[in-house]
């Protein structure tokens, strides 16, 4: 006797009438199938999305519930249209697979819920969906679209086919032209979702030069934006936090985070000659117990031209941190990093319970192994390495891109003043701050340009610049009592005995 075939979704007699019912409403489905009640913003992505063959493209900000409805208009597009495929990518797979697909496998036990009948016939693993019997053809896939792999997006060709691509602004232009080449047949869609974190790209264009409008009825693309201040998924006091964390409804970073749209300043240099100006004419007032720090950059190879020492006293912590320089110098040629550790220990006595700062990644570790020897108090500091709290893991990529956004920051409300004692330093400082070029990557990360990069695109290495960001990373102890006076004897002395500049 021959094999009985197992039955599949599509012997079921319910089948037919459940995919007809549904195939042409996904509003309906959200609500009545997956028992979700979506925004008034998540309404009209999923109104773009109806249509046979659109193209829609979401930028969103935080708390939106862009994960949930993506899960549910997957899983619709999946089973309202028989032997059907989706594509869900990212440049990290880990999105894809850790977030979309976590949130389709709610929604399918919620549909499981309402409907225990189809429960049979998916399967779904880490990062696919298949239906019973059709493994390979009918489903949803996860696919990376990094660097270097975009040829493996192409091939999928389909009469029902819906692209999904998370984290879209992120994407090379090389990996969407794959894509899309492949949304060749008539219900052939496509969905982009992401923040706003760069203005170049296709997924930028898409919501300017390939935007349908009035003035473009042949764009590609319906742009729409999730502002997270119109969202009922997030509340009152999430708004308040991050206008004061982000620097104000008008700054590039709540912007992209919050309000989901394209900043004007999104990049480009992360502070302006007005802000640098301003710094030079802040009073700074210390409303806790400061103390001294005294940061060192230590000078190496062809690109750098000395050593740079700046003290100065601090209070506060993080966002409130308080900077008030006392001394910005650069060492002369000859200090190389065991005379440049000698001569603060020579100028240690003059400032209370100073703490020394030392950039120990390549040439300041003998600086920072000389001065450990001599008995100061030593931090050294390893800016390369991600932040510490999960917090700034969100915003900064490492803890120099941290320091930098925490310094534009204290310039902005009036925490750190610029050392003006010198004509020659004060140049320096102004051309360095305004020289620091910067981006957003796809995850709305704050990013600065490497040194390397910065050195290529002809701009020096900013010691200067780079002391005042230290001063964000090193803890302080209090002074106590107000110290000597920075011109005392012993740091004449010094000056003299080693030609400082």
């Amino acid at each position: 006797m021959a094999k009985k075939k197992n039955r599949t979704i599509v012997h079921d007699p319910r089948y037919e009438d459940f995919a007809a019912s549904f195939q042409e409403d996904p509003l309906l489905w959200c609500v009545d199938v997956c028992d979700f009640d979506p925004s008034y913003q998540q309404v009209d992505i999923i109104e773009a999305l109806t249509p046979v063959g659109a193209n829609v493209s979401v930028a969103s900000g935080h708390g939106t519930g862009k994960s949930h409805l993506t899960a549910c208009l997957v899983l619709w597009f999946l089973l309202c249209h028989r032997e059907s495929l989706i594509m869900l990518t990212a440049n990290n797979i880990d999105q894809v697979r850790n977030v979309v697909f976590a949130y389709i496998k709610r929604v399918w036990s919620k549909i499981c819920e309402v409907h225990p009948w189809l429960e049979p016939y998916g399967v779904i693993t880490s990062q696919s969906f298949y239906l019973k019997g059709f493994k390979g053809v009918w489903q949803i896939m996860g696919k990376t679209c990094s660097k270097g792999n975009e040829e493996s997006l192409a091939g999928n060709h389909r009469a029902d086919y819906l692209i999904v691509v998370d984290e879209a602004s992120g994407v090379s232009d090389k990996a969407m032209g794959v894509m899309r080449g492949a949304l060749t047949e008539a219900n052939n869609r496509m969905l982009m979702l992401s923040q706003p974190t760069r203005n170049t790209g296709h997924f930028y264009e898409s919501h300017f030069r390939l935007k349908k409008s009035a003035n473009n009825p042949n764009g590609i693309y319906t742009a729409l934006a999730l502002n997270s201040e119109l969202s009922p998924f997030v509340t009152d006091k999430f708004i308040r936090e991050k206008r004061a964390e982000y620097g104000g409804v008008d700054s590039p970073e709540y912007c992209i985070k919050v309000r989901g749209i394209f900043p004007d300043n999104l990049s480009g240099y992360l502070i302006n000659r007005k802000l640098v100006d301003g710094g030079f004419k802040h009073q700074i007032e210390h409303k806790d117990e400061w103390g001294y720090l005294a940061l060192c950059d230590v000078a190496g190879g062809e690109a750098r031209d000395s050593s740079v020492l700046h003290i100065c006293k601090v209070s506060g912590m993080d966002s409130e941190r308080i900077i008030e320089p006392v001394l910005v110098m650069e060492m002369a040629r000859g200090v190389d990093a065991v005379k440049f550790a000698r001569y603060c220990h020579d100028i240690a006595p003059s400032y209370p319970n100073i703490t020394f700062g030392i950039d120990s990644d390549g040439y300041g570790l003998s600086m920072a192994q000389e001065a450990e020897k001599l008995g100061l108090n030593v931090v050294r500091i390893h800016w390369g390495r991600p932040p510490h709290s999960k917090a700034a893991k969100k915003r900064f990529t490492n803890e120099r891109t941290m320091a930098a956004v925490y310094t534009m920051e204290a310039l902005r409300d009036g925490r750190l003043g610029l050392y003006a004692g010198d004509p020659v330093i004060r140049e320096k400082t102004i051309e360095q701050f305004v020289r620091i070029p910067y981006s957003f990557n796809e995850y709305g990360q704050w990013k600065l340009k490497s040194k390397e990069q910065m050195r290529s695109d002809g701009i020096k290495s900013p010691d200067i610049f780079d002391t005042y960001c230290f001063a964000q990373l090193v803890d302080y102890i209090p002074a106590g009592v107000a110290g000597g006076d920075a011109g005392s004897d012993e740091l004449d002395w010094a000056n003299e005995a080693l030609g400082a500049a």
